[in-house]
């Protein structure tokens, strides 16, 4: 995986193929090596951390949809592939 401009922390077990992007603080694009985009990684602070969520993007819908949130930006990653 390579990360651009990232703040979070992931582990070595991400796989490659995957390119995350800093579109701005807090916020990433998640695409693969080929360019197409899987979706967003968004990091919210709360009370009890940061939380980090996840978004698909649908073609179809021209639109991106929100898939759950995670305690880190790992496991959100890998439920966009």
């Amino acid at each position: 995986m390579h990360i651009a401009t990232h703040q979070a922390t992931l582990s070595s077990s991400t796989r490659a193929g995957i390119d995350l992007v800093s579109v701005h603080d807090g916020l990433w694009r998640v695409r693969l090596s080929d360019g197409r985009i899987l979706g967003h990684i968004e990091r919210l602070s709360s009370a009890t951390g940061d939380v980090f969520i996840a978004k698909r993007f649908s073609p179809v819908r021209a639109s991106f949809l929100a898939l759950g949130q995670f305690w880190n930006m790992q496991d959100a990653v890998d439920s966009l592939r």
